[in-house]
């Protein structure tokens, strides 16, 4: 038993954005006991976090759930993406099991710097990222804030599913320190996870508008490096992996092999 849970829990982990609930589905079939599930909990969590799943409260409020947005020492409670407010998760369930009133320890100036960053960071994501959402979030004893963007596209009708997510962490001088994750899964006939993050930095003098400019940079620039990849890989890997073609220059007609030297030959054998 616990051998497979282990196993499950390495699948449930590394599940790709959006499929979590098909492999744990499959999960329990396999073994036929649906209370296997919940002895993966902390796959679950992880991996829900990993890709930055959203969730939403009663009022529509969106819930990013990412270890910027922890409510504290409970691992399974996440703040609001705008606000105060907590809630507790169900992680294998993937909802949300309660809506908490949180009691926010943050000053009048945080809340005021939140408030902003909040609103900067959101038209920038309107632009760049339109599935996405975004939350802002105050750091407990004077740490500054946290930041995150979760943008999701799921796609399964054409067999693809992926996610955006960034990660930064701001000081109230504008110094900011972050990672961005891009996903993709195209499963069409085939199998093909692509994974590509870097961790990058960044700082910005002044407003939390300027800040969200600096961060925009440096985020743009990774876009860059993932298209130039994407052509590199095109121009160069794909094209190796692909079947050469005979020393004539042209596909081989096999219902015309008797006309070819080689099947002249072999047919004389």
């Amino acid at each position: 038993m616990s051998e497979f849970v282990d196993h499950a829990k390495k699948f449930i982990s590394s599940a790709p954005p959006g499929e979590i609930k098909e492999v744990g589905r499959d999960i329990r079939v396999i073994y036929d006991d649906p209370s296997v599930l919940f002895e993966c909990a902390d796959a679950f969590r992880e991996n829900n976090e990993k890709n930055g799943v959203i969730l939403r409260t009663s009022d529509n409020n969106a819930v990013i759930l990412s270890p910027l947005a922890s409510g504290g020492s409970n691992p399974d409670t996440y703040k609001v993406c705008r606000g105060t407010g907590l809630v507790q998760v169900d992680h294998v369930k993937g909802e949300i099991v309660s809506e908490l009133a949180e009691e926010s320890g943050e000053s009048e100036e945080e809340k005021e710097v939140r408030e902003k960053l909040y609103s900067a960071a959101t038209e920038y994501a309107r632009n760049h990222y339109p599935t996405g959402e975004v939350g802002v979030y105050t750091q407990a004893e004077g740490a500054g804030w946290g930041l995150c963007i979760s943008s999701p596209r799921f796609n399964a009708a054409n067999f693809w599913n992926g996610s955006w997510i960034s990660s930064w962490t701001i000081d109230a001088s504008g110094n900011m320190s972050g990672t961005v994750k891009a996903t993709v899964h195209y499963y069409e006939n085939g199998n093909v996870l692509l994974t590509a993050g870097k961790e990058l930095q960044a700082s910005g003098a002044g407003d939390p508008s300027t800040w969200i400019s600096a961060l925009m940079k440096e985020e743009t620039a990774f876009h860059s490096e993932l298209n130039a990849a994407f052509h590199s890989l095109s121009e160069s890997v794909f094209k190796g992996l692909r079947r050469k073609l005979p020393v004539m220059g042209k596909t081989l007609e096999w219902e015309n092999i008797a006309g070819y030297k080689l099947g002249e030959e072999l047919s004389k054998k």
